[in-house]
């Protein structure tokens, strides 16, 4: 088989199921990475004990490494040994005995179902059956153990299952087993599981095997899709095929109908980095050589799957350089960056200049705005040749890309200008980390095009005055600047302070009154996300250490702290349930009205009053005048019921998919009645947990303000509905709720959150954000609230 880029794939065979050696033996000939073999129970006595009087062999043929490496464990118990319980069950819509092919699923259900039993002794027996089972598989390191699925027309089973496997979820996080749930792609069964998760407390083990066992009808594909969206934010650990699912070429080879097809290309598109494939059951297609039916006669059937796999649609989501350099990042949650409080690496310098797309549109933002100041005769002429010149200020200049990409765009606006209006720049690259001051100084002294050009700068942005290159801009009107350039967003867009350090880079007085700022404005938007694994991972996040240059012996933050911090993540197990919204926006400059300009320009003058020594005068400075100005913000965002569940937006990170939402769309939606519960339980249809808020932003770096220009602008987004694609130096910011919410068929989420602010006196301060969350039912009535997260910002802020 020739090498390409595939996923992790397993196989059951139903005659194999007691023998894992002899099944792996031959399933990784043909190429399977993993098998599937029942678990025994080591129970020794009760109503439902098992026959010990056959002994498996494998137990004594495979070495540890193989158990914990390629053997996934399931509860499969022959239906013989619950009669009573299985003859009901196999008639049942949850018994899955047909499609399971005589794996035994059918009688797992019976299992499940037993643990609600009216007689003690059966209900007893039954879950001592089912914890013995793990219990094997955690002793022979087994890394997952397959579960029946959840009697979804048995509440009391159900909820018993539940109690169950809360203790079991518990003991197995010790031993780091996962438990998959068979799980059908049908609304009552991704309900249950939700409910059962809930149920559990949300442990991070417990996942879903997605199964399908059934041929699809195409008018089901859109409700079909939606399920797919909610599922990829429920835990989706597998997906699972059984070969009667499969249809028959004219070549006798196994194929997918048109549906499936799209489904798994769906599922693949949206978690083919993580996500295992399983083949089940007894081979029911034979090709025409023995070489293509493999030793497990089940070659096919991978080979066919893979083959999806390589398509073109596939591929090129998951085999780019991007997808190779996020897959470190996947669900992994991050603090913001403080970038005032801290100083940045070295290599997160390098990292985020990678990215392909953000300095090609800065460039862009720089060339369009230094033709528009020609056009607009903004720029003096320099020289006898009668050059204009244009001064450019860089702040936060790090290791010198946006220095790079001025550079880059100027020498593209003096390629189609005629030799008499050439730009001549200066250029001030303004730094405060001193280690990236002195890169920049390296790059000014062997780079041609920066020398008599760059001027390097070691100061803080927001306090100007203090250098005396800095001082002598400001004193001298002509040289200051023309264009402020800055890469200061943050995934939030205002959540690195932005706005407070252009807004200190103004109140210094150090821009021309037409000075453009590139970006001219940013929008922050926000989102609900339904992601059981980003809830999990915030959680765990109570474990580490409150202050992380303590190490591991530190002090823990606690749940309360980690469930109310924003974390940057790259989402990949979420499901963005609505479209986004925007919340509030920052534009720069500042505008104040005439009467407050002019007062602030007589001000600045007296400010800028030289003594004898030619130094500015220290009673009085620039930023005492100006007033701050008011950054704070509120907003309350509605996010409307949305039939699809926001399917197009994906992860909520990546270009909003219209073809997937088209398809959402066309599905028939069932009529929401007063008939659907509120409570959480299966009959509530489409219904949705929402565990968060995922914020992006959208940004304007620069809007040409000529008249038929319009269309001259460049743009930056991470916001799903203006994504830009191929740039990656912003992931989006993962607001967590301390208790996941519940949105019933219908209902109305309603996020309203608050930027707030705080200063002191040696001109410090915080920022930091509260927000909180309900949902409204169609009267208008609150169904359930979460508490305020981080008040006062208690838990989080971002130091000034």
């Amino acid at each position: 088989m020739s090498e390409q880029p595939s996923f992790v794939a397993g196989i059951s065979i139903p005659q194999r199921s007691d023998d894992a050696a002899s099944l792996l033996q031959l399933s990784r000939n043909d190429g399977y990475d993993f098998v599937i073999t029942d678990l025994p129970s080591t129970v020794a006595s009760g109503p439902l004990a098992p026959n010990n009087g056959s002994v498996r062999k494998d137990v004594t043929s495979l070495e540890s490494k193989w158990w914990s490496t390629s053997v996934v464990g399931q509860v499969a118990v022959r239906a013989g040994q619950w009669e009573a319980e299985s003859e009901s069950n196999m008639h049942s819509e949850d018994g899955a005995a047909a499609w399971a092919e005589g794996s035994g699923a059918g009688a797992g259900t019976a299992l499940i179902e037993a643990l609600a039993n009216h007689d003690t002794r059966v209900r007893l027996s039954a879950e001592a059956n089912l914890k013995s089972m793990v219990e094997w598989a955690s002793h022979m390191s087994i890394p997952a153990v397959i579960l029946p699925p959840i009697p979804t027309k048995n509440p009391a089973a159900a909820l018993s299952y539940a109690r169950v496997l809360s203790n079991i979820a518990l003991q197995c996080s010790a031993t780091n087993v996962q438990l998959w749930i068979r799980t059908p792609l049908t609304q009552a069964a991704i309900e249950a599981f939700d409910l059962l998760h809930r149920r559990c407390d949300g442990p991070s083990n417990l996942g879903v095997l997605l199964c399908f066992h059934t041929q699809l009808e195409p008018a089901q594909a859109g409700m079909s899709m939606v399920l797919i969206h909610k599922s990829v934010g429920s835990n989706l650990k597998a997906v699972s095929f059984v070969t009667s699912t499969f249809l028959t070429n004219k070549r006798g080879y196994p194929t997918l109908s048109k549906s499936h097809q799209i489904i798994f290309t769906e599922l693949l598109r949206r978690l083919g980095r993580t996500l295992r494939v399983i083949v089940e059951g007894t081979p029911m297609h034979h090709p025409p050589t023995a070489e293509a039916n493999g030793l497990t006669g089940c070659l096919a059937y991978l080979q066919y799957l893979r083959h999806l796999r390589s398509r073109q649609e596939v591929a090129q989501i998951l085999d780019t350089e991007e997808s190779l350099l996020e897959a470190s990042y996947l669900d992994h949650l991050q603090s913001p960056l403080q970038p005032l409080g801290d100083n940045l690496e070295f290599q997160t310098y390098e990292t985020f200049e990678r990215d392909p797309v953000k300095y090609q549109r800065y460039k862009l933002a720089v060339e369009l705005a230094v033709r528009d100041g020609i056009a607009m005769q903004k720029y003096p002429r320099v020289d006898d040749r009668g050059c204009y010149g244009v001064n450019v200020l860089v702040v936060g200049a790090g290791r010198g890309p946006l220095v790079r990409a001025v550079l880059s765009a100027l020498a593209a606006v003096n390629e189609d200008e005629p030799s008499n209006a050439i730009v001549r720049p200066k250029i001030i690259a303004i730094e405060k980390n001193p280690a990236a001051v002195l890169y920049l100084r390296s790059l000014q002294s062997r780079e041609p095009s920066w020398a008599n050009v760059v001027t390097v700068v070691e100061c803080d942005m927001r306090r100007a005055t203090s250098h005396p290159i800095l001082r002598s801009m400001i004193s001298n009107a002509p040289a200051r600047a023309d264009i402020v350039v800055s890469e200061l967003l943050g995934s939030f867009g205002d959540n690195e302070l932005s706005p407070e350090c252009l807004d200190g880079v103004q109140r210094c007085g150090i821009l021309k009154d037409d000075c453009v700022s590139i970006p001219q404005s940013y929008t922050s938007f926000l989102a609900p996300v339904s992601s059981m694994r980003l809830h999990s991972e915030a959680r765990a996040q109570a474990y580490s250490p409150s202050n992380p240059t303590d190490g591991p012996a530190g002090q823990p933050c606690g749940t309360l702290r980690a469930m109310e911090t924003p974390y940057v993540v790259r989402p990949h197990a979420a499901s963005q349930t609505h479209v986004e919204k925007p919340c509030w926006d920052f534009n720069h400059p500042k505008q104040v009205d005439e009467e407050k300009e002019n007062g602030i320009k007589s001000d600045a003058a007296a400010a800028m009053s030289t003594t004898s020594n030619g130094n500015i005068n220290g009673s009085q400075s620039v930023e005492a005048v100006i007033l701050e100005p008011d950054n704070e913000r509120h907003i309350r965002v509605s996010f409307s019921y949305d039939q699809t569940h926001g399917a197009g937006s994906g992860c909520g990170y990546g270009s909003f998919d219209s073809a997937v939402a088209a398809m959402a769309t066309a599905m028939p939606i069932p009529p929401v009645t007063s008939s659907d519960n509120i409570a959480g339980g299966p009959s509530c249809g489409t219904a949705v947990t929402v565990h968060g808020f995922l914020g992006t932003f959208h940004s304007t770096l620069y809007q040409s303000p000529l008249p038929g220009n319009e269309g001259n602008s460049s743009v930056i987004s991470i916001a799903p509905t203006t994504f830009s694609v191929g740039m990656f130096s912003w992931f989006p910011v993962y607001f967590p709720l301390r208790e996941p919410l519940h949105v019933p068929t219908g209902s109305t989420v309603i996020c309203t959150m608050w930027r707030k602010m705080d200063s002191s006196d040696d001109g410090g301060g915080r920022v930091w954000y509260e927000w909180c969350a309900e949902i409204v039912g169609k009267d208008d009535d609150v169904i359930s609230a979460s508490h305020l997260h981080n008040p006062g910002g208690r838990s989080y802020h971002v130091r000034l």
